[in-house]
């Protein structure tokens, strides 16, 4: 694999050509190999549809941050599909009111903005990206909202001046990129996904057992074609455990990095996928990284196994 540099939208990007070496391996499963252009993909090739306009607007006027529920719920009744989830997710057992609230405006205040934000970005992610394997989209949202939940523990916990709301909403969104491979290159993301699983590895090393191009990579372009908050960027960029090991004491954004990449670790390690010698090594470096005892680890992993019903119930919502 090549690697060059370029300058784009004020930061370093990474630029990949595939893939020489790897011809052979790939051509064994019959699957072509991918050549990308960050300059074109996504935009001229595989092109992307735009968010909702309703939704970019929610979005823009909650960022803005000088807005109000009234106005939020009258963005949101020009959508009867969003306005329908809202009052599907504040009337759900996930929240148990004592009485069913039907008022959009009440629901918007009673959900938060924040809440509202992160519900509509995901929503039309989802709807935009939306891959044929049924199975595998559901499995994708599960295990990025229990890292999402995780990172809001961990922060609770561990990080107590962390901004909640921002980090919850990039580690929701880190996977992403993986959108990206289902939806437009879904038998190389079968292949990948069957390779991870059946070696009990992660997903980004069976990328790299087949040179191919990185979800992170993906993700970190769609958040560039979509204007997604840094943040998101981010998370899409750094999340797994090689990087974590990369982590020190002056890293920027340390304990960014750190809540986002352990939350990814956890939910992996409650999930019960990884191979014995990985889940070690994974165990170790987050107690690395959290600084916490093993005992600690512990009961911080029994916290985390907790939160799968959470999970469960809220997905059920969507």
């Amino acid at each position: 694999m090549v690697l060059t540099k370029r300058r784009e939208m004020g930061r370093m990007t990474p630029c990949y050509a595939y893939p020489n070496h790897s011809e052979d391996a790939l051509n064994t499963m019959n699957l072509p190999s991918i050549e990308i252009n960050e300059r074109t993909f996504l935009r001229d090739h595989f092109a992307l549809p735009p968010l909702p306009e309703v939704s970019t607007r929610v979005m823009q006027r909650i960022n803005s941050g000088d807005v109000g529920p009234t106005e939020i719920a009258n963005l949101l009744a020009a959508d009867a599909a969003l306005v329908a989830l809202v009052f599907k997710l504040v009337n759900s057992a996930y929240y148990s009111l004592p009485r069913r609230i039907d008022n959009i405006t009440q629901a918007v205040a009673f959900l938060g903005l924040s809440e509202i934000n992160r519900l509509v970005l995901t929503v039309s992610i989802m709807q935009a990206l939306e891959p044929e394997s049924i199975s595998e989209y559901k499995r994708f949202w599960r295990h990025s909202f229990y890292a999402a939940l995780t990172s809001r523990y961990l922060a609770r916990t561990f990080f107590r001046t962390m901004e909640l709301e921002g980090l919850y909403s990039a580690v929701l969104l880190h996977d992403i990129g993986k959108l990206v491979y289902m939806k437009f290159f879904p038998e190389h993301y079968r292949v990948l996904n069957e390779f991870s699983q059946e070696n009990g590895c992660f997903f980004h090393e069976a990328e790299q057992s087949h040179s191919m191009p990185s979800h992170q990579l993906f993700g970190a372009i769609l958040c560039d074609r979509w204007g997604l908050p840094d943040s998101i960027r981010d998370a899409c960029e750094f999340h797994e455990l090689n990087q974590l090991e990369q982590v020190g004491p002056d890293t920027e954004d340390r304990e960014f990095k750190i809540v986002a990449s352990v939350s990814n670790l956890m939910a992996h390690l409650a999930d019960g996928q990884l191979n014995d010698e990985l889940r070690e090594r994974v165990s170790q470096r987050i107690q690395s990284a959290l600084e916490c005892s093993q005992e600690d680890f512990l009961i911080s992993m029994g916290e985390i196994y907790e939160l799968q019903d959470s999970v469960d119930s809220f997905l059920n919502q969507l």
